[in-house]
């Protein structure tokens, strides 16, 4: 799924349609060990929040598989 997600990330670069800044913040990310992905993603913080919104791992997960990647119950 990181996989998917930095290829998804290297041709929105390609075709210029995110700004750098987020490329940059998240190839920070995907640097990071799995259990350190989770809790930046899933992290309700601004840095969270705006990478959310500019998210490559959009559409990759369902919401019942993105809940559990990052920790968070269904009821939430």
């Amino acid at each position: 799924m990181v996989k998917e997600a930095q290829r998804k990330l290297r041709r929105w670069e390609e075709e210029g349609r995110i700004d750098p800044r987020y490329a940059e913040k998240w190839n920070q990310v995907f640097a990071l060990p799995m259990d350190a992905i989770r809790k930046v993603i899933g992290a309700d913080d601004e840095r969270g929040r705006d990478l959310r919104q500019n998210s490559p791992m959009g559409g990759l997960l369902s919401e019942p598989e993105r809940r559990k990647l990052v920790g968070l119950s269904s009821s939430r």
